[in-house]
């Protein structure tokens, strides 16, 4: 009797052995797929969740965005004024305010309130609107204070006014300097120009340089509108004239450099006139 080859034997057992791992292996798979399955469902689960989720979240921000709009809650019913001095009543600012009451809060223009504000009164420096929520907003205004009392020759009538030229009020004011104003015909309106703060600034400059360059004592400061002219009076009553459409400093250093020839110090003087350019005129009393 004739035998196989004992190769051929393990060839076959060999490929009987792979049908068997082949069996496994798709019985193995089989069960991955229906793994995967289930995975792809509950990726399906938590896609619908966050979905849900996303939903109402969208349906509670719309119907607040609504009630925000529509709902007299958020409109505003109350207007508070805080000042860092009261030249300007508090009633007066809630009364030129009230035409925003019952706006919307959100979309309540606060740029236009300001604007309102300064053309009415243009001494305020700062203003600052803070939200009250729900209705409510405050005001908060910073004015500016009186730098010098204006004496009006001619109506004999006080006003105080701020370092940019603004009446702020039909009084004099305490411990400011006084400035003595000739050649004017207007009143002096509270909240109304009177002056430029170029022309104040110039004055400023001017009486410093005086009191502290030359050292000249001032009695008195006269402002002559018509003229642009501002003349400081000293204690023995001699008068300097200084033109306000030119340079105070170069006016002051011509005093300056003809101090020793007009004798400035031991002669008395009607008035030293400094404002033709590059020349000085004076005149001994």
């Amino acid at each position: 009797m004739r035998h196989r080859p004992p190769l051929r034997r393990s060839l076959l057992l060999d490929s009987s052995r792979k049908r068997r791992i082949s069996r496994k292996t798709r019985v193995r798979n089989k069960f991955l797929n229906i793994f995967a399955g289930f995975s792809g469902l509950k990726n399906l689960k938590n896609i619908f969740r966050w979905s849900v989720l996303a939903g109402l979240i969208f349906t509670g921000m719309a119907g607040f965005l609504l009630f925000a709009i529509f709902s007299p809650y958020y409109e505003l019913k109350k207007i508070s004024v805080v000042r860092n001095n009261e030249t300007i009543p508090a009633e007066v600012v809630q009364n030129i305010s009230s035409k925003f009451l019952g706006k919307n809060m959100f979309f309540l223009r606060k740029e236009e309130i300001k604007n309102l504000l300064r053309e009415k009164f243009p001494e305020i420096n700062k203003i600052e609107i803070t939200d009250k929520w729900p209705s409510e907003i405050e005001i908060n205004l910073e004015l500016s204070p009186a730098k010098y009392t204006i004496f009006d020759e001619k109506s004999a009538n006080f006003a105080s006014i701020t370092a940019s030229g603004i009446v702020i009020s039909e009084n004099s004011t305490d411990g400011l300097p006084v400035i003595k104003v000739l050649q004017y015909d207007k009143p002096l309106k509270v909240h109304t120009r009177f002056v430029s703060a170029d022309w104040l600034e110039k004055i400023n400059l001017a009486e410093e340089l005086l009191r502290e360059e030359i050292k000249l004592p001032i009695r008195e400061i006269r402002l002559l509108m018509k003229a642009r002219e501002v003349h400081f009076v000293t204690n023995n009553d001699s008068v300097i004239w200084i033109d306000l459409e030119q340079s105070i400093p170069q006016q002051i250093k011509k005093l300056v450099l003809a101090e020793g020839k007009i004798k400035l110090y031991s002669k008395q003087f009607t008035h030293i006139d400094l404002r033709i350019p590059k020349q000085i005129f004076w005149e001994w009393r």
